[in-house]
């Protein structure tokens, strides 16, 4: 039996975080189970949203950055000239409320009927989700950083870690989109994102799962309706509480990184 994953809380989020939102640090999770249950004991009783980031956080947050930039996310907000600690606080306090508005202030029909347009996907892909949900281990890490927002709505983790800069990865404004469709209509709750990957799971309390209506709306995001692979995720998502979901062009590469 594997140990129980440790967990580093952080008095400074300087400290090994990322900003001023980040609360812990999770190491050597052994599998997606053990952390998710950490990222949740770390969120009982707390105000907000507390949520890990998951595959390859630096270009994560590297994409993270340009995304913001790209998508005019951060308008009316300009770093401080004096970077005392103070400053960088409220800069990103700012950063996080004008993300979280302009994401807000998008389309959700508009932007999930666009996802088709701009993800072109083939049968591999299909082939990729079910791998990664027999094996999620290619998205754990040895350390993941884990965040707790003042926004306690599904919108919370991508107005703190919005993403999809390259042109062929969904917009932040689609990543939004597809979370809020998974949460109303599946009763799915985001708690992690990589540098590839969305990370969801079903609450014990979550209504019934619908799986067809879920793949129907898989195939949306991915096409390939034919592909045989799709019988095989819907048998893995009827037995289990997790969702991850590929928001850039190439994470099926992920299941052939060594």
């Amino acid at each position: 039996m594997s140990s129980a994953p440790g967990t580093i809380d952080l008095p400074d989020p300087r400290q090994g975080g990322i900003d001023r939102y980040s609360v812990a640090i999770i190491t050597q999770p052994a599998s997606l189970t053990e952390l998710l249950a950490a990222v949740v004991r770390i969120g009982e009783g707390q105000q907000g949203r507390t949520f890990a980031l998951l595959d390859d956080a630096n270009q994560c947050l590297y994409t993270s950055g340009h995304a913001i930039n790209g998508h005019d996310l951060d308008t009316g907000v300009t770093y401080p000239e004096d970077d005392s600690a103070a400053a960088v606080d409220q800069y990103e306090a700012e950063l996080f409320a004008a993300v979280l508005s302009a994401l807000r202030g998008s389309d959700p029909e508009a932007a999930w009927a666009s996802i088709p347009e701009g993800f072109a996907t083939d049968a591999g892909d299909i082939d990729a989700l079910v791998s990664l949900h027999r094996d999620p281990s290619p998205l754990l890490e040895a350390a993941h950083v884990v965040q707790r927002v003042p926004e306690a709505s599904v919108d919370g983790l991508l107005a703190d870690v919005p993403n999809g800069y390259f042109s062929g990865d969904w917009t932040p404004f689609q990543s939004l989109a597809v979370t809020r469709r998974l949460h109303e209509r599946h009763g799915y709750e985001p708690w992690a994102i990589g540098a590839r990957t969305l990370a969801f799971h079903r609450p014990v309390d979550a209504p019934a799962l619908n799986v067809d209506a879920l793949i129907a709306d898989l195939q949306h995001l991915y096409g390939q309706p034919e592909a045989p692979a799709w019988g095989e995720l819907a048998e893995l998502l009827r037995s289990s509480t997790f969702l991850v979901l590929g928001y850039t062009e190439d994470f099926a590469e992920l299941v052939t990184v060594v």
